[in-house]
């Protein structure tokens, strides 16, 4: 079985910056393989507005911080972390998903979502882990 280049990929992030590790190398390998890149946070559902205003904004300094060459598409949305990444995922047709595996998290409600990536994404997945992992 031969493995082809992704030619889009998916980073999801927490905002937390061990999760930031994850999006900056989901932009190294966007620029190695000239993929489409897009970054993904996901608020739980009910989540305020000046909440999704945060996230965004976060979103943009965590994306200026590793993508300084690197054209990214930036995505704030609500619901269930993995079902909305698998969403977005499918969505954009990504070969490639990417998370953050520290276990630390910006907001308390993310849970174990690389372990539940594993089982219901529809493509292959990366998972960035601490230096100390």
């Amino acid at each position: 079985m031969s493995v082809e280049s992704p030619q889009s990929m998916v980073v999801a992030t927490d905002l937390s910056d061990q999760s930031g590790r994850a999006v900056q190398r989901a932009v190294r390998l966007a620029e190695q393989h000239h993929a489409g890149l897009t970054a993904l946070h996901v608020l739980p559902p009910r989540a305020a507005n000046d909440l999704a205003a945060f996230a965004r904004s976060r979103l943009a300094a965590q994306v200026r911080q590793h993508a300084t060459n690197t054209e990214v598409e930036q995505v704030v949305v609500t619901g269930e972390v993995a079902v909305e990444i698998v969403s977005q995922t499918r969505d954009r047709s990504a070969d490639l998903v990417i998370v953050g595996a520290t276990g630390a998290h910006t907001f308390p409600f993310v849970g174990h979502t690389a372990e539940n990536l594993v089982r219901v994404s529809p493509c292959p997945g990366a998972r960035r882990s601490s230096p100390s992992q």
